[in-house]
């Protein structure tokens, strides 16, 4: 599976899901009325496609090995839960459309196959829509306003926290400059991947970079105030420095068990970690995952995770699970149950 950069950068690759490709490699651009983008990449046999798919909670990238067949296309890409459960994932999001070279357009259907619970990311309406190609000036432009509603967004955040009072939250708050310092150095890097002549400014994937980590940061600001924290435990919870997690529902009879996503990337150096499975619940308010592939013991133990609930928080503690992320990489922390 390959994905383009812009909609995201090697230093953010689980928030935002991509890694960069050669420049050169040509791309069409198509967009709808909304601002959801396809992109259809032609590169020497290996082509493949993404579609960017924006959402009030979300934005859900879909990216697979383009198939074409006279003036139709489609790519899949299987959850992730799925690919962890079995060689041949059998659920996902499915990406299929025509192409109208004469009228530079294209109409294109999203759905889902298969059945089985894939969690928050797979809620996001099955759709078709109207899509048209864009110039390099268009995509900009339209990139920059996108920007600017992020903005918008942040500050409707802001507002709407302003007043609680959480340690958590005043730490989030405090630390925004050096936020804003990060989002900025990932935005360059992302416009000198896709096109290292000129200046991040110019590159509409810079201005797109910008706006979903916005959006993000405004996500973390409003889930670790816990003024609109979802029942239940099942949801998407986020940390303040690079952490997700997906609570999953185990179904058919696991009353007492939970299955878990937990993908990171830590620091300046971007070290990355990822982990799925099941986890027990071996009290009210905790829940323990341990390891059973001995592949990946330390000192001939298994690796552990541990789960705390407290209110809308999610307390993460970790032991010997080196093997699931890199040196400067950790589960461990506090993540915050984050609104649909």
């Amino acid at each position: 599976m390959r994905v383009l950069p812009g909609l995201a950068t090697v230093a953010c690759l689980w928030c935002l899901g991509a890694v960069p490709h050669a420049a050169a490699v040509p791309v069409q651009h198509y967009m709808d009325a909304a601002g959801n983008e396809l992109q259809l990449v032609e590169d020497g046999g290996a082509d493949f496609g993404t579609l960017r798919v924006i959402t009030p909670s979300r934005t859900l990238f879909i990216s697979g090995d383009l198939v074409k067949e006279r003036d139709g296309f489609s790519f899949a890409m299987p959850d992730e839960a799925a690919r962890n459960e079995a060689e041949e994932p059998d659920r996902g999001w499915k990406v299929s459309g025509t192409v109208d070279s004469a009228r530079n357009s294209a109409r294109v259907k999203l759905e889902r196959y298969g059945e089985g619970n894939g969690g928050p990311g797979t809620r996001v309406p099955p759709s078709r829509g109207l899509y048209h190609r864009v110039k390099p000036a268009e995509r900009l432009r339209r990139a920059r306003e996108e920007n600017e509603r992020a903005e918008e967004s942040l500050v409707s955040a802001r507002e709407r926290v302003r007043g609680v009072s959480h340690s958590g939250l005043k730490a989030i708050l405090e630390g925004e400059t050096s936020w804003r310092e990060e989002r900025e150095e990932i935005g360059r890097m992302v416009a000198e991947s896709v096109d290292e002549k000129r200046a991040p400014a110019e590159v509409p994937d810079y201005w797109q970079t910008l706006a979903e980590l916005g959006r993000l940061h405004a996500r973390l600001l409003i889930g670790a105030s816990g003024i609109q924290a979802p029942e239940g435990r099942f949801a998407e919870y986020m940390d303040d420095s690079g952490g997700m997690i997906v609570l999953l529902d185990p179904g058919q009879g696991g009353e007492r068990s939970l299955r878990f996503e937990i993908r990171v990337v830590r620091g300046p150096t971007a070290h990355t970690g990822s982990l799925v499975g099941t986890a027990q619940l071996i009290g009210p308010d905790l829940a323990e995952f341990v390891d059973e592939n001995e592949d990946a013991f330390q000192d001939g133990k298994p690796a552990i995770l541990r789960f705390r609930f407290r209110g809308h928080e999610l307390v993460v503690a970790g032991e010997r699970t080196g093997a699931y992320h890199g040196a400067r990489a950790f589960f461990d922390g506090t993540y915050y149950r984050l609104a649909e």
